[in-house]
């Protein structure tokens, strides 16, 4: 099975999201309960969820051209059929 970067980035970025609910819900499960172990669960998930973030930022642009180079209209490494689309998003 061959794994692209895009591929990557996408099963990554879904840790940023999920685990954010995920750790904040827990916070509040510790706020409410007044227990210090959930509360400090809840932080490793926070921060943990953060370095995803990162991550999910670093394999964002590799994901998107290859070599994280934004792609512009006339570029000799921008893909066949490429510019119609970049001139949509342009004016968006």
């Amino acid at each position: 099975m061959d794994i692209s970067w895009p591929h990557v980035h996408l099963m990554i970025n879904h840790f940023p999201a999920l685990g954010s609910l995920f750790g904040f819900s827990l916070f509040g499960a510790g706020m409410y309960l007044g227990s210090e172990d959930v509360k400090k669960a809840a932080l490793y998930t926070i921060v943990l969820t953060a370095v995803f973030s990162g991550i999910a930022f670093l394999t964002g642009g590799r994901g998107i051209g290859g070599d994280g180079l934004d792609r512009e209209p006339g570029r000799p490494d921008t893909p066949p059929g490429a510019e119609a689309g970049l001139h949509r998003a342009r004016r968006a």
